[in-house]
């Protein structure tokens, strides 16, 4: 996936939105919607049509224990597990997602950490926590019960946004960073995501990977504005899938930086989708707050071996 810039994101857009136009007049686009409501575009051949997300017909659905009342990240790590976190405790659980059971726990080598979490990923050995401010914990996955070291890399991301969603990209290395709302001006600020290189020395200044305009969101039938609440590369085909709580979106965004699908998350199975991930069978797992209760996690099958097309 290669990094976008704002400048370069205004051609791609325009590109992007005649390409859909097209798409739909050639009858290609698979729509999805309800009576009164503009259809989800989710062209045949994109990541989003492999999973039942609007029909909901093809999904398993787990609530956790109550000892995690909330999933605020996802990422996948090497065993085939998924590691979810909540909002306020640097507590890591590892969950087996078909059977929607806490497999352990390890926390972060601090009493009584507590902060805002808003997303983690896995990559190059190590777990990457963030929170809200673009600080990270960075620190190695840890056995079950065990309190494991950390070291502390403030991305500076914060002071631009509000962080919400944390993906790790291999190469090259770097970290992709979801904003929910906008603290800098200058940006455009539809649909807003920051990228940190890691280099040998650590992590380097942050730049804008997507920075959308309002108008290139509700020229696909998207809200002006996707408050997001966490994103995840998908390892085959390179494409982003970014989810946004507030608006009830999932969207999915190629490599050059184009919208190349999105769907709804209806409030029934998702009253709050704040996490990401895919399994390592290519399930897409979403992780929900428990709104009082404990947190939800829904999975949804893949439907076909292709892999997304587009971009």
């Amino acid at each position: 996936m290669k990094p976008t810039t704002s400048r370069q994101n205004s051609g791609l857009l325009s590109a992007a939105a005649v390409g859909v136009s097209l798409l739909v007049g050639g009858l290609a686009a698979l729509l999805v919607g309800r009576s009164g409501e503009t259809p989800a575009l989710i062209p045949p051949g994109t990541l989003l049509a492999q999973f039942q997300i609007e029909e909901g017909t093809d999904r398993m659905r787990h609530r956790l224990p109550g000892r995690l009342q909330e999933i605020s990240g996802l990422a996948r790590v090497p065993a085939g597990l998924l590691l979810a976190h909540d909002d306020e405790r640097a507590r890591l659980h590892r969950l087996d997602a078909g059977a929607g059971e806490v497999v352990d726990e390890f926390r972060l080598d601090e009493d009584g950490m507590r902060g805002d979490f808003e997303g983690v990923a896995v990559g190059g050995g190590f777990v990457y926590l963030t929170d809200s401010d673009g600080v990270i914990r960075v620190f190695p996955e840890g056995a079950p019960d065990a309190r494991v070291p950390f070291e502390t890399l403030d991305t500076g991301v914060g002071e631009r946004c509000e962080v919400e969603g944390l993906a790790f990209v291999a190469d090259p290395a770097r970290l992709l960073l979801a904003c929910k709302r906008i603290r800098m001006e200058g940006l455009r600020g539809g649909l807003t995501v920051f990228t940190v290189p890691l280099g040998a020395s650590g992590a380097e200044a942050p730049e804008p990977f997507l920075d959308l305009a309002p108008e290139a969101l509700s020229a696909l039938g998207l809200p002006r504005r996707l408050s997001l609440s966490g994103l995840e590369v998908h390892e085959d085909t390179g494409h982003m899938v970014v989810i946004a709580s507030r608006e009830g979106r999932i969207v999915e965004i190629g490599r050059d930086g184009s919208i190349l699908a999105w769907a709804r998350l209806r409030s029934g199975p998702h009253p709050q989708p704040e996490a990401i991930t895919f399994t390592e069978n290519g399930d897409l797992a979403i992780g929900d707050e428990g709104s009082g209760g404990s947190a939800r996690l829904t999975v949804y099958p893949r439907q076909s071996d292709e892999p997304g097309g587009g971009s």
